[in-house]
């Protein structure tokens, strides 16, 4: 398991509902990210589940 995940992978894990384009001009400036030589963008998965774990689900 890798510590960066992709842009998909964070919204799932978040379980939002948003574009990955929107996800990232939302959330760039909560969660780390990197940026790969290929120009994709890549989030601290630590960082992403851990504010899943503090979000209430929508049961």
């Amino acid at each position: 398991m890798s510590d960066w995940i992709t842009t998909g992978e964070a919204v799932r894990i978040l379980g939002f509902h948003l574009s990955t384009r929107t996800f990232r001009d939302k959330y760039r400036d909560i969660f780390p990210w990197i940026l790969t030589p290929g120009g994709h963008f890549r989030w601290l998965r630590a960082s992403v589940e851990a504010a899943a774990m503090t979000m209430p689900s929508a049961s």
